[in-house]
């Protein structure tokens, strides 16, 4: 996926793929970088500040951060722009991913 990305640059769900693959391998930074990507070209998908926030949290939890309170304040407030972005229709959803 990432040569299609090379490819592909302004592929949204190519993008979309490597960062979810780098989050998956554990390279936080790099898919931090993707999400913020596709957050600033779509800033109404709610998907991304959930994902951002997911990223955020990780690294707060990493031994080698010199910085962990502000990375888990960062990604509550990344977590906050995730449940504006989501109606009151689906506050439970919202609860649920949050909590998680």
């Amino acid at each position: 996926t990432l040569r299609s990305l090379i490819r592909h640059p302004d592929a949204a769900h190519i993008t979309l793929a490597v960062a979810h693959r780098c989050l998956m391998a554990r390279s936080f930074p790099i898919a931090m970088g993707e999400y913020i990507t596709l957050y600033t070209a779509n800033p109404q998908e709610p998907l991304l500040p959930l994902c951002i926030g997911l990223c955020m949290l990780q690294t707060a939890t990493n031994r080698k951060n010199q910085n962990k309170g502000h990375s888990a304040v960062v990604a509550m407030s990344w977590l906050e722009v995730y449940a504006e972005l989501r109606s009151a229709a689906h506050a439970q959803e919202v609860a649920y991913n949050t909590g998680r």
